[in-house]
């Protein structure tokens, strides 16, 4: 228990008895002075447990504003020390293990992004710890992997972007009628809007701040009666949105649980090749036909067998193949945007014409979109990617600082 939940909790507790004993004294003798004196004192603890309540409250407040300016000075260090490296052109130097024990979700796929890292270097230097970012972004590291606008896996590519990169999907035609209308809904509801908003205009016309109430009220009247086939369209049009929505729904939903079960007989299928594994192994060690297999030997024949059973059911399923799309996809844009981490997440997460509409009015190019979800993922990419840093030890490496325990809050 924390010293300041104890002290409230032991000074409630006395106070309690001090008044208790102070009732009890009263019933027995009155108003007596003993008894006024009891309740004195429990009076005056009970205030000083309020004092120390508030003492207590104010304590927790600046232990944890001192926890926020320890990580923020963290954060700008890493930010720092990505940059010094990013200046001296040297390629990252992360401590794996260290990641890995700090990180242990990230295990199933960061060996394969440190190796399509060295295989697309050519193209540009993706840092690891950027490819990681962004996946913990998009899926909570494989939390989250289906979405209704067609994005799927840790990396949360579309079949567009995935067929960009080799990865070629084939999804099920309920699924892509599914996702037909949720667009289909989208574009009701957005007639819904310009239906709604030319009614409001046709039920203002005629209507001017010189007429009375009585004018006013009989303009309303007149418009809403000469316009009532307008609202009865806009009502329409969002019944038939709920309509497909509805539709959507369910195909979401069927296609969405037909994901996790084949996710979950892939660990069946693990489970079964290790236990395999584990007779062969014993076999030969019997017969002594051939020398046994190492353990990395065998590890690497798993994650083959489980890559190529994920990538059967889709390619975006599986981290040897999608890792490799996300690490070649980065590389193209950060070659694109010149190295510039801001843009490279921005473009990850908005499309290309929202960029362009970002800065339409000052010369054109392309800009972060002032959409509130782009911009928080933008910063939080950036946050991560710093945090991920420091986790890998980017400090002690980069600028001999010693950071032995993780405060970031993720």
């Amino acid at each position: 228990m924390r010293l300041g939940t104890f002290v409230i909790s032991l000074g409630v507790t006395l106070a309690g008895g001090f008044l208790l004993g102070a009732a009890w004294h009263e019933h027995r003798d009155g108003a007596s002075p003993a008894g006024q004196r009891l309740r004195q004192q429990g009076e005056q603890h009970a205030q000083e447990i309020a004092a120390l309540s508030q003492e207590n409250l104010a304590w927790q407040e600046r232990a944890q504003a001192l926890e926020e300016r320890v990580a923020d000075v963290e954060f700008l260090a890493a930010h720092a020390a990505g940059l010094l490296r990013g200046s001296l052109s040297t390629p990252p130097a992360y401590d794996a293990t260290l990641f890995l024990r700090r990180n242990p979700e990230a295990q199933r796929y960061f060996p394969y992004l440190l190796d399509a890292a060295k295989k697309y270097e050519d193209i540009w230097p993706v840092d690891p710890m950027f490819a990681v970012a962004i996946l913990k972004q998009e899926s909570d590291f494989g939390r989250s992997i289906v979405s209704r606008a067609g994005a799927l896996g840790d990396a949360q590519f579309i079949a567009s972007t995935a067929a960009r990169y080799g990865l070629r999907v084939t999804e099920p035609v309920a699924w892509q009628r599914g996702r037909e209308s949720f667009r289909d809904a989208e574009g009701k509801r957005r007639a819904a809007r310009e239906v709604r908003e030319l009614y409001l205009r046709e039920m203002r016309q005629g209507v001017t701040s010189t007429q009375g109430k009585a004018d006013v009220r009989n303009r309303l009247t007149a418009n809403a009666a000469r316009h009532a086939d307008r609202l009865a369209q806009y009502y329409t049009l969002l019944d038939e949105a709920e309509r497909l929505e509805a539709s959507g729904n369910e195909a979401y939903e069927v296609y969405k649980n037909g994901i996790e079960r084949a996710l979950e007989r892939a660990q069946t299928y693990e489970r079964e090749v290790r236990a395999r594994l584990g007779r062969e192994e014993r076999l030969i060690r019997i017969s002594g036909v051939r020398a046994v297999k190492t353990a990395q030997e065998k590890d690497i024949e798993v994650q083959l067998l489980v890559n190529d059973y994920l990538a059967q059911i889709d390619p975006r399923l599986s981290p040897m193949l999608f890792t490799d799309a996300l690490v070649h996809h980065l590389a193209d844009l950060f070659r694109e945007f010149n190295g510039d981490e801001r843009l490279v997440a921005s473009r990850y997460n908005a499309s290309r014409r929202a960029m362009e509409a970002a800065v339409a009015g000052v010369g054109g190019g392309v800009g972060i979109p002032m959409i509130a979800e782009t911009q928080a993922y933008v910063n939080r990419v950036v946050a991560l990617r710093a945090f991920f840093a420091i986790d890998a030890g980017a400090l002690e490496q980069e600028l001999g600082i010693s950071c032995c325990t993780r405060v970031a809050k993720r």
